[in-house]
């Protein structure tokens, strides 16, 4: 048992005992007064430092939550442009010994430029 239950316990018995015989008044050192007072303090504030942290941590999450739902809605909206480009018909070439795909750079181009796609040649 921690310290604060040890003291709770002793009072509740000396209580208890004090009842049985009829008394009305219960004699109880200072001493463990002052420190079951000091252990309820000391309680107190753990419990006022948890829920700051809890309430920190609160808006943390809700901050987090709502990056998510931004988050989200951007690739929605992303996802929503995406359009299906209709490749220029494919040629082959037999350079490497086996069949590479060969597409018209100006056929591509004119594909990506019909569709609103912007590129950049290098």
């Amino acid at each position: 048992m921690t310290d604060i239950n040890r003291l709770i316990t002793s009072l509740k018995r000396r209580s208890a005992h004090a009842k049985e015989f009829g008394h009305d008044v219960l004699f109880v050192k200072l001493d463990d007064l002052d420190a079951l007072v000091e252990a309820l303090e000391k309680a107190q504030q753990r419990n006022t430092e948890l829920e700051n942290y809890a309430e920190a941590e609160a808006v943390g999450a809700d901050k987090a939550a709502e990056d998510s739902v931004y988050w989200m809605k951007r690739c929605k909206a992303l996802e929503s442009r995406t359009v299906i480009v209709k490749l220029p018909k494919e040629r082959s070439a037999t350079e490497f010994m086996f069949p590479v795909p060969v597409y018209s750079v100006q056929e591509l181009t004119a594909s990506l430029t019909a569709q609103g796609i912007k590129w950049e040649a290098e």
